[in-house]
């Protein structure tokens, strides 16, 4: 075992020793699978921990009842605000916002902690920790939820990937499958329970298909912040002199010849080097200054 520095683990007694498993399931996976003298050690100060399938986790996992295969629902077609879901109500929902589907997990996070060495010398080891909580989809976020207390569960929103944001979505691991979520600053590693190699599929088309209807839905809103009112010069000239400014003549904005502005249509061509000039481009300029 590493003399590593306790960590803030409720179940740490005297640095090392974890009272988590002193008896039932825990102590007997302990002492038939972890290779320790000690079979009551922490797992996350283990300097074998990379190397093992026992953890918090894997401890939890084998002592809760066999987790039914996640139903993959469309928006609106389950109830979030019941018993089995006291996690809902910890979630801000932005406008227009709806719970999809959810899955029981963990997040897995990895961080330098220090270790102490011989000599009373300390090095940064790499640890992996995972977080148990909920993967959320919503049809506009994956957010996870990170769980908290023994007899009381509280949970908090700990990530937000907006669907726009998402990269790739791939599964890893052989005895101890993992999904991996990209977005456009880093990718988050979860294990989540009800999902495996076979369940992956529909898995990841769930979350595909709404990342598409989360951009077609920003696109035809962007689309319908463009659309602009056909409008000529002297619509153009009236909105200026409504707002008391007086313009007949602009600069051509590809050489920056003055050019004379017309009186009726909707365009006019540069004498100095024929480009177009067009009274909807005038129009959004001078929007800005008379509103």
């Amino acid at each position: 075992m590493n003399k590593k520095e306790a960590s803030n683990c409720e179940f740490l007694v005297d640095n090392r020793f974890c009272k988590a498993v002193a008896n039932g399931e825990g102590k007997r996976i302990r002492e038939k699978s972890c290779t320790n003298d000690s079979k009551n050690s922490c797992c996350y100060l283990c300097e074998k921990r990379d190397l093992c399938e026992i953890s918090c986790t894997y401890l939890e996992k084998a002592t809760e009842p066999a987790v039914e295969k996640t139903e993959l629902v469309a928006p609106d077609s389950r109830s979030w605000e019941n018993d089995e879901t006291p996690w809902a109500s910890s979630i801000l929902l932005e406008k227009n916002e709806k719970i999809v589907a959810s899955w029981r997990g963990n997040r897995e996070i990895a961080q330098k902690v220090p270790v102490r060495g011989s000599y009373g010398t300390t090095r940064m080891q790499n640890v992996k920790e995972r977080k148990n909580g909920f993967l959320v989809l919503t049809n506009q976020r994956l957010l996870f939820l990170e769980e908290h207390g023994v007899f009381g569960k509280s949970y908090h929103q700990v990530l937000a990937i907006p669907l726009m944001k998402v990269g790739g979505i791939s599964i890893g691991g052989s005895l101890s499958p993992f999904v991996s979520i990209a977005d456009d600053v880093e990718t988050h590693v979860f294990h989540v329970y009800a999902i495996g190699k076979d369940e992956f599929d529909p898995f990841r088309s769930l979350i595909e298909d709404e990342c598409r209807k989360r951009k077609e839905e920003l696109e035809a809103e962007k689309r319908k912040e463009r659309v602009q009112v056909v409008l000529d010069f002297s619509f153009l000239r009236d909105y200026m002199e409504k707002g008391g400014l007086v313009l007949q003549k602009t600069k051509c904005p590809e050489c920056g010849a003055p050019v004379t502005l017309p009186t009726t249509g909707n365009q006019t061509k540069c004498a100095h080097c024929g480009s177009m000039i067009y009274a909807q481009d005038i129009f959004e300029k001078v929007k800005s200054l008379i509103g």
